[in-house]
């Protein structure tokens, strides 16, 4: 997850449910939103800089002020669990979900990227913040496995401007009578120039 150019570190991994993705209320933070849980009530408030709320109860399809969600919050392993879509648009950020390499790019309405990081005399800092920019291919890509990806960037010698993608997912095989069956694989490599 990319939160306006900075990489997001979670302490749980997120959950995909019904091509909806959720995020622990605690990563709320990163947006620059603050949040309450009641444990007896079993409601979650989040709220932006502007005083703008929403109230959230798990297993719940509304929000505050009978805003209907498509799915409800859920209540993982003692973890709130908020659908990350629904609560960053109705809280005032945009969302884009990059398919090439799955990442998630949440910006403020008022973000703009600042192209002289890429300048900046530390070069791994730049190279960090042109990873960090959403790939927009405007080629069908060949599609998406099952998560077991691996990436690797190549930068050319001194600069943060350019870089060479390899993705490969992880080739699955299953013993049948002693012959292996392809279960799944891919692999795609792109040159990306900022």
């Amino acid at each position: 997850m990319v939160v306006n150019g900075e990489f997001i570190k979670l302490d749980i991994h997120t959950l995909m449910d019904r091509h909806h993705l959720f995020i622990p209320i605690r990563a709320l933070a990163s947006l620059g939103l603050s949040y309450s849980f009641n444990a007896k009530t079993k409601m979650t408030t989040v709220q932006n800089k502007n005083g703008d709320y929403l109230k959230i109860t798990a297993n719940s399809h509304f929000a505050s002020n009978n805003v209907q969600m498509e799915v409800p919050a859920q209540n993982r392993e003692g973890r709130i669990l908020v659908p990350l879509r629904f609560v960053s648009e109705s809280l005032g950020y945009d969302i884009y979900f990059e398919p090439i390499r799955q990442f998630v790019f949440i910006h403020a309405k008022d973000y703009s990227f600042d192209s002289s990081i890429l300048e900046q005399e530390d070069l791994q800092a730049a190279r960090k913040a042109a990873i960090a920019l959403p790939i927009k291919a405007d080629f069908k890509t060949l599609g998406t496995s099952d998560g077991h990806r691996l990436h690797s960037y190549i930068f050319p010698i001194g600069r943060a401007d350019v870089y060479y993608l390899f993705m490969v997912c992880l080739h699955l095989w299953k013993l049948k009578r002693v012959r292996p069956l392809p279960l799944d694989s891919f692999s795609v490599s792109e040159e990306c120039h900022l």
